[in-house]
């Protein structure tokens, strides 16, 4: 049983949510929005998001404001009841994030919030250490960017990373969309956090889109989602879904739909997939680990085997994939990093305030990044 580290914060840093605990514990002690509201954060300001001015610090998966970012830091720090010194902070980032980006979070944890030792890690590949093996193919489909890594005999494949500015907060902007075409406004902050709500709950993903509005209408269409699909507010307003419930997440597999030159979901896996060696193929496609709070959509594993299945066909491939969607994979960054950092602490991998002092916040750059994880991604 790992043995739970209260001197090391474990922080995944979401574009959604923030998931914090202590490192050796199996699942985040907190998860809460990315959501500062002066002078509020987390729950809170959602709760207040009608008076207060709601702002998202992390955006596509980069942070672009850094005291914004450390007021969240210190919060989740206060929350957890923990005090530096000698505290060290384990964070996850983007994978192949921009040194300066590392070397920025180096500063903030040195100078502001006087950690004595932190760690980096990617979020796919803490996925990937989540689930075990050696190796696979994470697609980490989270609230804004959509991250695709392989690993090939525990190294990762850097010229076959794929990243894409989508996600689950796509889904809700388009559902918003949707809705506001049947009458109903919900583009404020307040109505948006009904329509995420709905989404999270209600949406799924249909096998074949084409074939559920066949014969359906919106005043006849009942789906998976209980009675006749109604959705009732706080103050007892009554919103009737329809097809708008399959249709929004469709943006992963055509995101032409919100105007976004970006590629299918599938396509990409397989972009990544086809950027590998041929001898290395086979067995990333046996393996598709799907993680992500956005991989909770109901349906989303079959859709991708039959459209991965399809594109296959058309490349005259043989081999069909294997998608697997484990439990808490909404979490397997954070667990990965938990499960990582009582490695990290064994073998002294830490980057310390010393070095830090000595070096420079580009130390993070030189320790930390791995050999073979030096290449710039493909983003589509």
């Amino acid at each position: 049983m790992p043995i739970v580290k209260k001197d090391v914060i474990v922080i995944d840093n979401g574009t959604g949510y923030m998931k914090i605990g202590f490192a050796g514990q199996k699942k985040p002690e907190y998860v809460f929005s990315t959501l500062l509201g002066m002078p509020v954060v987390g729950r809170r300001a959602v709760g207040l998001k009608g008076v207060l001015q709601i702002s998202r610090p992390v955006d596509r998966g980069r942070v672009r404001d850094w005291w914004k970012m450390e007021v969240l830091w210190r919060f989740s720090l206060n929350l957890l009841g923990t005090r530096p010194p000698g505290l060290k902070l384990f964070l996850t980032e983007p994978i192949l994030s921009p040194e300066e980006d590392r070397e920025r979070m180096a500063e903030v944890a040195f100078e502001e919030l006087r950690v004595s030792g932190l760690y980096l890690g990617e979020q796919p590949l803490l996925a990937f250490y989540a689930h075990g093996g050696a190796t696979g193919l994470v697609v980490d489909v989270g609230h804004g960017l959509t991250q695709i890594a392989p690993v090939w005999k525990g190294f990762l494949i850097p010229k076959a990373v794929r990243k894409m500015p989508l996600g689950g907060d796509d889904i809700t902007t388009f559902l918003i969309h949707l809705l506001m075409k049947k009458g109903y406004y919900l583009a404020t902050p307040a109505g948006a956090e009904v329509v995420k709500d709905i989404k999270e709950r209600m949406c799924y993903v249909a096998l074949d889109p084409e074939e559920e509005l066949r014969g359906r209408s919106p005043a006849d269409f009942t789906g998976p989602v209980g009675e006749r699909g109604l959705y009732r507010l706080a103050d007892g307003t009554t919103i009737r879904l329809g097809e708008e419930l399959f249709l929004a997440p469709e943006v992963l597999f055509n995101p032409p739909l919100m105007g976004l030159d970006l590629d299918p979901l599938p396509k990409l896996i397989l972009d990544s997939i086809m950027a590998c060696d041929i001898d290395q193929r086979r067995d990333l496609l046996e393996n598709i680990i799907v993680c992500g709070g956005t991989s909770l959509l109901k349906g989303l594993k079959e859709r991708l085997r039959v459209e991965l299945e399809r594109l296959l066909r058309e490349e005259g491939i043989r081999t069909r994939p294997r998608v697997v969607m484990p439990k808490l994979r909404e979490f397997y960054a954070w667990m990965g990093a938990s499960k990582l950092a009582s490695l990290v602490e064994d073998l002294g991998l830490w980057v310390t305030r010393e070095e830090y002092e000595e070096h420079g916040a580009s130390i993070v750059n030189e320790k930390l990044r791995a050999p073979t994880a030096t290449a710039s991604p493909t983003v589509s």
